[in-house]
């Protein structure tokens, strides 16, 4: 992350972090995270932690709403960057429209500092806020095994890396829910509807033998990353075997 990014907002995991739950495959979560997910196998009640500075995910949302709405050409840059170096560079033209838009978007209440962003944090949220309000992107089923080009210059993150392939795989088999998922506001009931909809797919998504801990807000957020990139390019391919 660029010095100058860390200036206009101090990015990680913060972002999101409400409604968390544990997603195990052949289990179905408990309410609040997938309520709507068929309760076809054994369930277990999974512990479901409480919001933890639900204000930290609306200032980042706000602020990366406020950089798409005054700056979309170069958050556009930013999120089309191929290599580490074309990142830094757009996050640097970016840095001082984010720093315009922090006083705005964080409320009295919330200092700069009480949350952090990684890199992919930020590229999703940008996702996101370019998004939000749109026409649904028009997304062709992909195989469910498929992934889209890695982006190492975004960081290594493996609980990230997880959430990243179930998000993956929903936007590939249930494309057309999970861009209007991704067009909708977040806490409407559109995105409820949207929710309904694409819960019911993450069984068949999740990862063979590994625990993820997620929250529905940073799947939202892993979703719209991928439904932007596929609705800018990016090809989904199936690993050879």
């Amino acid at each position: 992350m660029t010095a100058a990014i860390a200036l206009a907002m101090m990015l990680a995991g913060a972002v999101g972090a409400q409604e968390t739950g544990t997603l195990v495959k052949g289990r179905t979560p408990s309410a609040p995270l997938m309520s709507a997910v068929p309760a076809r196998e054994t369930v277990r009640t999974e512990t479901v932690q409480a919001a933890a500075a639900p204000e930290a995910l609306a200032a980042a949302r706000s602020l990366a709403a406020c950089a798409v709405r005054r700056d979309g050409v170069r958050a556009g840059r930013l999120l089309a960057a191929g290599d580490a170096a074309s990142f830094a560079a757009a996050s640097s033209a970016l840095a001082s429209t984010m720093s315009n838009c922090a006083g705005s978007a964080l409320a009295p209440n919330v200092s700069a500092g009480s949350f952090r962003m990684t890199n992919r944090s930020l590229v999703k949220l940008l996702s996101e806020a370019d998004l939000v309000g749109d026409k649904p992107p028009s997304l062709t089923v992909a195989d469910a095994a498929a992934t889209l080009p890695d982006r190492p210059w975004l960081g290594e993150d493996l609980g990230a890396r997880e959430t990243d392939l179930l998000a993956t795989c929903l936007v590939n088999v249930q494309p057309e829910w999970t861009s209007y998922l991704a067009v909708t506001r977040p806490g409407s009931p559109e995105e409820a509807k949207g929710w309904a909809q694409v819960a019911p797919r993450i069984n068949e998504c999740l990862t063979k033998n590994v625990t993820l801990k997620t929250n529905k807000s940073q799947l939202r957020l892993a979703i719209a990353d991928v439904v932007y990139r596929r609705a800018h390019g990016a090809v989904p391919v199936k690993a050879a075997n």
